[in-house]
C-alpha cells in the first residue's frame, strides 16, 4: 500500500481525498484503492484561516490516522510521494521542492502553480530529481467531459462556462476559473498560440487561438452561478453543436484514480507539456485583461 503524505492543509480535499483512499465516510461507488494519507504538514495560508487548518488536521489525525508533523523535512523520508494541497499556486514551487530533490513523486493541485515560470521551474525540479510531477483540475475527469473526447475525435471549437470567484492570492482565473480552462484543454489539447481576455466585475472571457486554426473559450464567472458545462462543435461521426452540462458526482474517484496510478507508476494521463500550456494559458490571459482585451502571445 502505497503511503502518500498531504502538504498544505487549506483545503476540503485534503479530507475528500482521504476518504477516499481509506473508504470512509463515502459510498463504496467513491472508493479508491492502492494507497492511503499516512502523513500530513498543516502549512500557511491566505485562503483559509489557522483555525479552518488546524479542523482539517484533527480530522485528519482522528478519522484517517494520518500522523502530523512539523516540517516538511520531516515528512520526505516517511511517505512514497505527496500530495501538495496549498490553495496559493504560488507556494507549490517551495513546496514541491524537497520531495522532487529526494526523487519523490508529487501530485500537485490546482492551480499548478502561480505563473508560467514557476511551473516550468518545477518541471524542471523534477527532471533533476529524476522523478515526475502530475498536476489537473478534477473537473477534467467529469464523465461528461471524458465520454465527450472519446465519442468525439475530430472537435472543432469549444465554449466552457463555469465559477471564477476571485482572490488576491491567486489572480485571474488561478483560483477558480482554472477549472474551466482544464475542461477547455481536456476536449481541445494543447496547441494555443495566443489568448484574448476582457475580465468585468461580474464575469471574463478568454479565447484562445490555436495554432491549427480553431478557438476555445472560458466564460469565468465571479459571482455565480456555481455550474459547468461546454459548448462543443465537431466534425465526423455525430458531428454537430453539442451542448454539454457536467456534473461532479464522481469527479474526485476518478481523479485519485489517476493520482495512485502515477504514484506507483510515473505514468501521467496527458503530457507535462499541457500542464505548461494551461499555466501559460492563465498568465496570457491574465496580461491581455490588464491591455483591456489585446491579445497576448503565450509566455513560451
Amino acid at each position: 500500500m502505497l503511503k502518500v503524505g498531504l502538504v498544505n492543509l487549506d483545503t476540503s480535499h485534503v479530507i475528500a481525498f482521504s476518504q477516499r483512499l481509506h473508504h470512509k465516510g463515502v459510498a463504496e461507488d467513491q472508493w479508491v484503492d492502492g494507497a492511503l494519507t499516512t502523513h500530513a504538514w498543516r502549512g500557511e495560508s491566505n485562503v483559509r484561516t489557522p483555525a479552518e487548518v488546524e479542523a482539517y488536521a484533527v480530522q485528519l489525525r482522528d478519522e484517517f490516522g494520518c500522523e502530523l508533523v512539523d516540517t516538511l523535512d520531516d515528512l520526505v523520508p516517511l511517505v512514497d510521494g505527496v500530495c501538495v494541497e496549498a490553495n496559493e499556486g504560488w507556494r507549490h514551487l517551495d513546496l514541491a521542492r524537497p520531495f522532487l530533490a529526494a526523487g519523490k513523486r508529487c501530485w500537485i493541485d490546482k492551480p499548478f502553480a502561480g505563473t508560467y515560470e514557476q511551473a516550468r521551474r518545477i518541471g524542471e525540479l523534477a527532471q533533476a530529481g529524476n522523478t515526475q510531477v502530475f498536476s489537473c483540475s478534477s473537473l477534467r475527469f467529469a464523465e461528461e467531459v471524458t465520454d465527450y473526447v472519446a465519442a468525439h475525435p475530430d472537435i472543432t471549437g469549444v465554449d466552457v462556462i463555469g465559477p471564477s470567484p476571485l482572490h488576491w492570492a491567486n489572480p485571474g482565473m488561478l483560483h477558480y476559473g482554472i477549472h474551466g480552462v482544464e475542461i477547455l484543454f481536456a476536449l481541445m489539447g494543447a496547441g494555443c498560440l495566443s489568448v484574448s481576455c476582457l475580465s468585468l466585475p461580474d464575469q471574463e472571457l478568454a479565447v484562445g487561438h490555436w495554432a491549427d486554426g480553431r478557438i476555445g473559450t472560458v466564460r469565468g464567472l465571479h459571482n455565480g452561478p456555481w455550474a459547468y458545462g461546454f459548448r462543443a462543435t465537431a466534425r465526423g461521426e455525430g458531428a454537430g453543436v453539442h451542448t454539454v452540462d457536467v456534473g461532479t458526482g464522481t469527479i474526485y474517484r476518478n481523479l485519485l484514480r489517476h493520482v495512485v496510478h502515477f504514484f506507483a507508476t510515473g505514468e501521467t494521463p496527458f503530457p507535462f507539456q499541457q500542464t505548461l500550456e494551461i499555466s501559460a494559458f492563465m498568465d496570457a490571459a491574465m496580461a491581455s485583461a490588464k491591455m483591456n482585451g489585446a491579445v497576448a502571445a503565450m509566455p513560451f
